[in-house]
């Protein structure tokens, strides 16, 4: 099981132990499962960095390398968190418009 497949599966089983209703669909926050591709995306981004066995780099070309693989990881994530945000955006807007008075 992946990272993000086992932070996926926390965030289910998170939601559903608020003592919901049986059934009930659980929350989960597009917040939540952009933290775990980015948590993801981080060990994978390490762990290649450890792979290309930069000793021949000197700690300013290394951080130099570093710093541009945080960046594309940063870039590669920024489209779907702006969705995730927007979605979340929509989700409440319509939540207050179809919630009866006295769920709101």
């Amino acid at each position: 099981m992946t990272e993000l497949t086992a932070a996926a599966v926390g965030i289910l089983e998170a939601g559903s132990a608020g003592g919901e209703a049986a059934g009930a669909r659980p929350e989960i926050g597009g917040d939540d499962a952009i933290a775990a591709l980015r948590r993801q995306a981080e060990a994978i981004r390490v762990a290649e960095l450890r792979r290309a066995k930069l000793r021949g780099l000197g700690p300013e070309e290394r951080r130099a390398v570093e710093a541009l693989t945080a960046q594309i990881v940063d870039e590669l994530l920024r489209v779907p968190a702006q969705r995730a945000a927007a979605a979340e955006e929509h989700a409440r807007r319509l939540h207050e418009l179809f919630a009866s008075d006295a769920a709101a």
